[in-house]
C-alpha cells in the first residue's frame, strides 16, 4: 500500500464505506479471489506501481480509479506523453501506460480537484461524463484538538509548524529553511519522517545550523493532533500537492494556513489561506509574514468542517458507486 496522504486516503475511504455498511476488502497481492463475490474495484493511483494489478483486473467488473496524478506540466505536454506512451514498444513501459491501461479500462474516475480534472479531460482524452469530483476528506477528531499538550511538553508556541516527509525534494523543505534562517525571531517545528534520501540529508544539515528550527521528526497522535492546534501558522510549501491533507488537518485544528498554489489546495481552502509560489523563496516569506500578522480565526474551520469531513465525503463516493453499478 502507498504511503503519507494516500494512505491515509485508502484507510479513512474503507474505514467510512464500512460504517455506511460496505463490505471492503483491501487488495492482497498474494491471495487468490473469487471475483464473483466482488460488486466494484477501486484502484488508488495509476502510476507504474499499479501498471501490472491494472492489466490483471477481470474486465468483466466495474473499475473505478483514483488516479492520484501530481504533475504541473501543462496539458499539451502531457498529451503529447501520453500519446507517445502509446506508440512505443511494449517492453518499454511508463507511468503513462498506467494511465493510459486506465482510461481504456475504467468506467469513473474520481478527481481530487480541477487540475486533476484538467490532466484527465484535456491531456489523456477522457470524456467528461466518466469524470466525477469526489475531494478527499479530513477526520473530524482535529476540530477537537487542544494546543495545551503541546506547549506544556515543547514549550512553544505563536509557532509556525510543517507536517510532512523529511527528504523528499517535492515538499521543499530547503526554501522554506532559508526563510526560518531570515525569520531568526520565529520558531520554526518540522514534524514528519526523516527519510534515509540525499535530500534528507542536506535538510538536516541546515536545520542544525538555526536555533529557531525545531525538528522533532516523527510524533505520536495526540502530541500531532495538538501542535496543529498549538501553532499559529501551518506551512505547506510543496512544490505541487494533490490536496495537501496535512493543510486541511491544520485548518480543521484552527491554524493560519500557508500552502503553495500549486494543485489542489486552492479547490478546497478557497480565499481562506495564503497561497504561495512554490520555486519562490521570497513569496514563501511573504506568505509566512501575513498569516503570522493574522488572528487565528475560526472562518477556515468551519468551512473545512462544513464540505470536507469524511462523513460528507463518503456520501459523495457513494453516488459514483451506485452511478457505476447501476
Amino acid at each position: 500500500m502507498p504511503g503519507g496522504g494516500v494512505r491515509t486516503q485508502i484507510l479513512r475511504t474503507k474505514e467510512q464505506l464500512e460504517k455506511e455498511g460496505v463490505e471492503v476488502l483491501l487488495f492482497d497481492q498474494w491471495r487468490r479471489y473469487d471475483w464473483s463475490h466482488i460488486d466494484l474495484i477501486h484502484v488508488f493511483s495509476t502510476d507504474m506501481r499499479n501498471y501490472f494489478l491494472l492489466r490483471a483486473l477481470p474486465s468483466n467488473k466495474p473499475l473505478v480509479v483514483s488516479p492520484i496524478i501530481d504533475k504541473m506540466y501543462p496539458w499539451t505536454l502531457l498529451r503529447g506523453f501520453y500519446l507517445l506512451a502509446g506508440a512505443l514498444p511494449s517492453q518499454i513501459l511508463t507511468s503513462y501506460n498506467a494511465h493510459r491501461l486506465a482510461v481504456q479500462k475504467a468506467k469513473a474516475f474520481l478527481v481530487r480537484a480541477k487540475y486533476e480534472r484538467a490532466i484527465l479531460e484535456k491531456g489523456f482524452g477522457v470524456a467528461p461524463c466518466r469524470v466525477f469530483d469526489v475531494p478527499n476528506g479530513v477526520d473530524a477528531k482535529f476540530i477537537w484538538a487542544s494546543p495545551e499538550r503541546f506547549r506544556k511538553t515543547y514549550g512553544m508556541q505563536g509557532f509556525v509548524l510543517y507536517v510532512g516527509q523529511i527528504g523528499n525534494p517535492r515538499k521543499n523543505l530547503k526554501r522554506l529553511i532559508r526563510v526560518a534562517a531570515d525569520l531568526h525571531h520565529v520558531p520554526f517545528v518540522l514534524v514528519g519522517p526523516i527519510l534515509q534520501t540525499q535530500e534528507a540529508r542536506e535538510v538536516l544539515s541546515l536545520v542544525h545550523r538555526y536555533e529557531n528550527i525545531h525538528l522533532l521528526g516523527r510524533l505520536p497522535e495526540e502530541d500531532l493532533l495538538s501542535a496543529y492546534a498549538a501553532c499559529h501558522v501551518f506551512v505547506l510549501p510543496s512544490l505541487i500537492e494533490g490536496t495537501g491533507l496535512v493543510a486541511l488537518e491544520a485548518g480543521l485544528a484552527g491554524a493560519n494556513v500557508v500552502v503553495t498554489r500549486c494543485g489542489g489546495p486552492p479547490d478546497y481552502l478557497g480565499n481562506l489561506a495564503e497561497y504561495v509560489e512554490p520555486k519562490s523563496v521570497r513569496s514563501i516569506r511573504r506568505g509566512i509574514e501575513r498569516a503570522l500578522q493574522k488572528p487565528k480565526g475560526e472562518k477556515l474551520r468551519k468551512h473545512l468542517a462544513h464540505h470536507y469531513l469524511w462523513e460528507h465525503v463518503i456520501q459523495r463516493l457513494l453516488r459514483v458507486y451506485e452511478h457505476v453499478l447501476s
